[in-house]
């Protein structure tokens, strides 16, 4: 899929970005220093060396500027999906996954990507929920249902808005960022607004 002579990587219109690997160590560094050492796909834990090796592998079939655009802006997946190469990158995933991983892009050409985003934060919403009112069961926190679904939707418009790392997101420590700028935050939001 990509064009190339030796390992030197070029656009469609014949831009060369210079050295695959090099290519691969900078969108790395980037990540890394947004602690984006691992993401989250589909629930399933990829490194950031496989992601930017997928990533990579799709820029021959771009403009060098409308591949840079849509790069700063943070917007690939949005042109991947536009052009019918989400699938391109979800194979080339999968291809650097154990057997048992398959992301669901069945549901991200059906949804499109807005789509199937809008329903992963509904997962997200509904399991914090689930798990808040357990909680609030079993450790009779004497909060409302209004109180859990202000709370959790506070906590994915944080999460979606900064960037923590995996760590964080699954192991908040007390007085750590995440605690501090998400869950302390989210909880005095639900009890602002209740």
């Amino acid at each position: 899929m990509i064009k190339s002579y030796g390992q030197s990587v070029y656009s469609e219109d014949g831009y060369r970005y210079g050295d695959r690997e090099e290519i691969v160590k900078n969108y790395v560094d980037e990540l890394k220093l947004q602690n984006l050492s691992v993401l989250n796909i589909s629930g399933k834990e990829v490194t950031a060396e496989k992601f930017c090796n997928c990533i990579v592998d799709l820029i021959p079939l771009y403009n060098y500027q409308v591949f840079q655009d849509n790069y700063k802006n943070g917007k690939l997946l949005e042109l991947f999906n536009a052009n019918k190469d989400l699938k391109k990158l979800v194979d080339c995933l999968d291809e650097n996954f154990s057997n048992n991983f398959k992301i669901d892009y069945k549901d991200v050409e059906k949804l499109g990507l807005t789509g199937y985003e809008k329903q992963s934060d509904t997962k997200f919403i509904n399991q914090c929920v689930q798990g808040m009112s357990k909680a609030n069961k079993t450790d009779n926190l004497n909060v409302t249902n209004n109180w859990i679904l202000d709370y959790c939707e506070c906590q994915l418009s944080k999460i979606k808005s900064s960037n923590y790392s995996i760590d964080e997101l699954q192991n908040p420590k007390i007085g750590g960022r995440y605690h501090n700028e998400v869950i302390l935050k989210c909880i005095e939001h639900a009890y602002n607004t209740n």
